[in-house]
């Protein structure tokens, strides 16, 4: 009997070595089609914050596991934050990572919020780089980092440059289970 299924036809085939192949958790659900993918790039200057907020669905829907990556191409900091004030901004197109599914996220994702009044509970802070303009600098993130986001709450993304003008991106992967 199989661990998932009992019918062996289901089972993947074993290797030359005789081991079994699998997949992780967060590969199953991009197979699945409850995986998903938004991005936004932004031309900053000194004064001008790259920010995207998420607001998380009813619990209804399942859970939001988030990762959030930013990339800047000089030195600055970004700060993850939950429940933030912040106007909408831009709606953002929400991918789904298995192309031909037609599942959608039920999140609701804007770049640009226009106000950020409060800073709400700042959970994480990360600084990028030195301050050094010609060096192309980022972050990423992988599962470790993973946030299981409240329902029906507002999350917050906002990234700041120390010097030069630059560009920013803000990636979110997230599934929903």
């Amino acid at each position: 009997m199989g661990v998932l299924d009992s019918n062996t036809a289901k089972w993947l085939p074993l290797d030359l070595s005789g081991g079994r192949p699998t997949i992780d958790w967060v590969h199953h659900e991009i197979h699945e089609g409850d995986h998903f993918t938004v991005s936004h790039v932004k031309a900053m200057d000194t004064v001008t914050a790259h920010t995207m907020t998420i607001t998380a669905p009813a619990s209804s829907v399942g859970y939001i596991h988030l990762v959030v990556e930013t990339e800047l191409t000089a030195a600055g900091n970004w700060v993850f934050t939950e429940a933030p004030e912040a106007s909408a901004g831009s709606a953002l197109t929400v991918y789904n990572n298995k192309r031909n599914s037609t599942t959608t996220s039920g999140t609701v994702i804007y770049a640009g919020a226009v106000v950020w009044t409060s800073a709400g509970t700042n959970i994480e802070t990360h600084y990028i780089g030195a301050n050094n303009p010609a060096s192309k600098l980022g972050g990423g993130a992988d599962t470790r980092e993973e946030y299981i986001l409240k329902p029906s709450t507002m999350y917050g993304v906002r990234v700041l440059n120390n010097a030069a003008t630059c560009y920013s991106v803000i990636n979110a992967h997230f599934y929903v289970a």
